[in-house]
């Protein structure tokens, strides 16, 4: 038994010369000349097949814009494979099939499984960008990741032209990362066509593990296995930190800048002490894992425990006074602002404590300047809070007196 959803086959768009400030989630002014939007995989490859290799490399392919630091200048083309659809859903005696484009925004993906009863991603939200992306970035939150509910997936490889299937064994899925996800470059080689996602059929939820989405659940009288509850739970505690796009405590930005370095678990501990308190640390390994003799120390919490603020704010760029992880953009702000209050973050805590914070937010594009003393005599600190409303209780450290 399947259920067809109807899409419509959109023909492929092209904006000449546009400023994309509209069309990023920091809406930061880039100018490109040469934009092209389309939602149908097919229509991808017929416009990739139309070019020779050399111009193939050098088209720069994108979603939403949701997760990109975009400099003043983006040179074209760009593609931005948005919009797509669900194709559709279908069950068997045991599972749950999901055919969908991989230019599907995923929220749309997580929204209409939870209306269909279909467990396994609901706690993953109000996450923005597309499947693909989703894919290449094996997105994760609250307990749930991706990857653990890929079937497989159709790529088309950039390089060589071909299209390929993929299961997920080849992907090597690891921490907010995957084979597709390159260094080198803003597109990966292959970029996601279409995938399919399997789910066990009327299997119950995954226990809502995370404390204060937990609390927030309970306090609101929801059942722990409606899905449309479960997701509401979701989108509301994640409003509350900023981070949901155009939604209540929103400041453009790209969500969690930086991506959580693995560190010792001793040295775990002693940074929780230092944020948020003996209490705090005692119950951090409740919160995060360790693997092993590592862990995943939150970088918003290494922020904190290296003086910044919520709401520390720099001329036209700040740290959200909702979650400092997200690095905002305020009217006027430019990618190399943005860039420079990065590497303000990553020198501080570098300094302090040795680590590197690697960003989790792709640069597309030229910048106008890379000069961080620039940055600092351009724009004087205005400090922020403390914590957010939603931190308190958890213990709050003392701000360091040196900058």
């Amino acid at each position: 038994m399947g259920t067809c959803l109807p899409y419509p086959v959109l023909k492929m768009i092209s904006l000449p010369d546009t400023d994309l400030g509209a069309l990023n989630t920091f809406g930061l002014r880039s100018q490109c000349s040469d934009v092209r939007v389309s939602s149908d995989p097919d229509e991808l490859l017929r416009y990739f097949s139309s070019l020779a290799p050399d111009e193939r490399a050098r088209v720069n392919v994108s979603g939403e814009l949701s997760n990109t630091v975009l400099g003043e200048i983006v040179e074209g083309p760009l593609i931005l494979f948005r919009d797509g659809q669900i194709y559709d859903i279908s069950k068997t005696k045991h599972s749950v099939l999901v055919r969908v484009a991989g230019s599907c925004r995923f929220d749309s993906l997580v929204a209409e499984l939870c209306q269909s009863g279909v467990a396994g991603l609901e706690l993953l939200s109000g996450i923005p960008g597309t499947v693909g992306a989703a894919i290449v970035q094996n997105i994760a939150a609250y307990g749930q990741q991706l990857s653990n509910r890929l079937l497989n997936a159709r790529v088309y490889d950039i390089q060589s032209g071909a299209i390929r299937a993929i299961d997920p064994a080849v992907l090597n899925f690891s921490y907010r990362s995957s084979s597709l996800k390159t260094l080198e470059g803003y597109t990966p080689r292959m970029i996601v066509l279409d995938a399919v996602f399997q789910f066990p059929r009327g299997g119950s939820p995954d226990e809502i593990v995370y404390e204060d989405l937990r609390r927030h659940h309970t306090d609101c009288g929801r059942s722990p296995d409606d899905l449309l509850a479960r997701r509401a739970t979701v989108l509301e505690v994640r409003q509350r930190k900023g981070m949901v796009v155009d939604q209540h405590n929103w400041i453009p930005s790209a969500g969690s800048f930086f991506i959580s370095p693995a560190v010792a678990t001793n040295t775990a501990l002693q940074l929780a002490t230092l944020v948020r308190g003996a209490r705090f640390a005692e119950s951090f390994f409740s919160w995060y894992k360790p693997d092993a003799n590592v862990t995943r120390f939150p970088a918003a919490l290494l922020m904190r425990a290296a003086g910044f603020l919520n709401g520390d704010r720099w001329g036209p760029v700040g740290l959200s006074p909702h979650h400092v992880i997200a690095l905002c953009a305020y009217p006027g702000a430019s990618g190399s602002d943005v860039m420079a209050l990065a590497s303000l973050v990553q020198a501080r805590i570098r300094d302090r404590f040795g680590i590197t914070l690697q960003p989790e937010v792709r640069l597309l594009g030229s910048l106008e300047y890379r000069d961080l003393q620039l940055f600092l005599e351009r724009h004087e600190l205005v400090p922020g809070i403390s914590e957010p409303d939603w931190a308190l209780g958890l213990g709050s450290p003392d701000r360091p007196s040196s900058s």
